[in-house]
Order: structure tokens, then C-alpha cells, then sequence
């Protein structure tokens, strides 16, 4: 009887065990958001994404359709956006194999801006949401959102 108690215990600890193991990690980018009133109404805000671990990167904002990576979107809720956005940190393009396209990744830390009208608002109360995918050499999370 003691041996049954004990094979369940272990079968138990091994598939808890097992649950950890395949837990997804953290995320690796922390994101921030600045604006910076350039003329009446207009403003120029600037969201910088910071990894907190070497290795990393998101893709760029570009369109690869349904056959390429989740590209970053940066998207300004309630505002007329003037310019952008656009990435305005470095960019790395090189074809990748698994894709069969040439591809923009970001390493850090990554700056996307874009310039806004805003009538009748405060730019604090104007949301804005950053969507992105944490890849990695071996592998990717799932894609994420932060406002």
C-alpha cells in the first residue's frame, strides 16, 4: 500500500514538475511612453522599449503578411497622427530562412515615435498601445499588447 502512495506521489511531483517546466518565460521588454509638445496641439510621442535580457528582439512595423512574423504595430487612439510611426532606433534586415523573406528585426532598445494632432484632449488622455512578439534564437512568445 505504501509503494501505491508513494508511485502516485511521484507521478504527481513529475507532472507538476512537468507544468513548470513548460511554463512560458516572463517577457523580456518593459515599454515606456513620452510625449513632447512640438507646436499647438501637435505632439511627437515616443514609446522606447527596453529589454531586460540579452538575446532578444521584436520585428519591425512592417506588413509580411500572412506568410512572415507578427510585425510590431504602434497604434495612437483619439489623436490625428501627422507622421509615423516609425521606428526610430536600429533596425536589422537580413533574409530569414524560416520566413523565405528578408525580414526587420529590433534588438534594443527599440524607439517607435510618431507625431499627433490632438483637439479637444489632453495628450495624457490619449491612449496609446504597442503590439509585439518577443522572439529569441531558439524560439518566440506569444504575441502581446501594452498600453
Amino acid at each position: 500500500m505504501k509503494n501505491i502512495f508513494r508511485t502516485i506521489f511521484c507521478l504527481a511531483v513529475l507532472a507538476l514538475g512537468g507544468t513548470t517546466l513548460s511554463a512560458q518565460p516572463q517577457q523580456p521588454l518593459k515599454w515606456t511612453v513620452n510625449a513632447e509638445q512640438t507646436s499647438p496641439n501637435v505632439y511627437k510621442i515616443t514609446a522606447t522599449g527596453t529589454f531586460n535580457e540579452a538575446g532578444w528582439h521584436i520585428y519591425d512595423l512592417a506588413d509580411y503578411g500572412s506568410q512572415g512574423p507578427n510585425p510590431t504595430v504602434f497604434t495612437v487612439e483619439g489623436a490625428e497622427i501627422i507622421e509615423g510611426p516609425a521606428i526610430v532606433s536600429e533596425v536589422h534586415r537580413a533574409y530569414d530562412d524560416i520566413f523565405g523573406m528578408e525580414i526587420g528585426t529590433c534588438p534594443g532598445p527599440v524607439k517607435i515615435a510618431a507625431t499627433v494632432k490632438v483637439s479637444g484632449k489632453k495628450v495624457a488622455e490619449v491612449p496609446v498601445t504597442v503590439e509585439w512578439q518577443c522572439c529569441n534564437d531558439g524560439s518566440c512568445l506569444p504575441p502581446t499588447d501594452w498600453s
